[in-house]
């Protein structure tokens, strides 16, 4: 038994003492030369500063979020978008009602979706009034149509889905300059919703 084992041994230093010598030179060679190689010397801040090449508060943790059509709103409607609009609970409900379980037209699971929403936490949080404003905090309650057969069952009428509005950047939303809001994250994909977007939060 003992002399087996030995032999097991002496034929596995056999196998590895002719690759041992390139191992040793690619590892040099990938520390010094390999230009695959690069070691990190520079690290972003977790606040998103600095990532631009020329704007350095773009995208960071509390700049507004990056429009790419105008509000809708005016001062009239505190800036509401498409406010004599239908509910969007009735939107919801026309756009989802089906008597069959559909599959994707594109072959695709519901994985796809979900990563679209998994990345969309990772660009944008936009925190309501709710406990942070004096006073109470703007609402902007959803109409639920009657009869809604998950939320108006009995068709009560004037029901409502509470929702309060969002944070906007205080030097915004005046008679000419409609309302911006601030992210509460970095505007950038770099996994904040996992890492978070300060240094206390990462160290936690």
């Amino acid at each position: 038994m003992k002399q087996s084992i030995n032999k097991s041994i002496f034929l596995i230093l056999v196998l590895l003492l002719p690759i041992m010598p390139y191992s040793e030179a690619a590892s040099e060679e990938t520390n010094q030369t390999n230009p695959l190689y690069s070691p990190i010397s520079t690290f972003y801040p977790f606040n998103g500063n600095s990532h631009h090449p020329t704007n350095a508060s773009f995208n960071a943790v509390n700049s507004d979020l990056i429009r790419l059509t105008p509000n809708s709103g005016t001062a009239n409607n505190q800036y509401v978008a498409r406010a004599d609009s239908i509910s969007a609970r009735e939107v919801s409900n026309n756009l989802c009602e089906t008597n069959s379980d559909p599959l994707d037209g594109n072959g695709l699971s519901d994985y796809n979706w979900i990563w679209g929403q998994f990345l969309s936490h990772d660009i944008s949080f936009v925190l309501t009034q709710n406990g942070r404003v004096d006073g109470l905090p703007e609402t902007l309650d959803i109409p639920i149509p009657v009869g809604d057969d998950w939320l108006d069952p009995f068709s009560v009428g004037n029901l409502l889905i509470p929702m309060d509005r969002s944070l906007y950047n205080t030097s915004t939303g005046t008679e000419t300059l409609p309302r911006e809001f601030p992210n509460s994250i970095t505007g950038w994909l770099d996994g904040s919703h996992v890492y978070g977007s300060s240094l206390s939060t990462s160290n936690w």
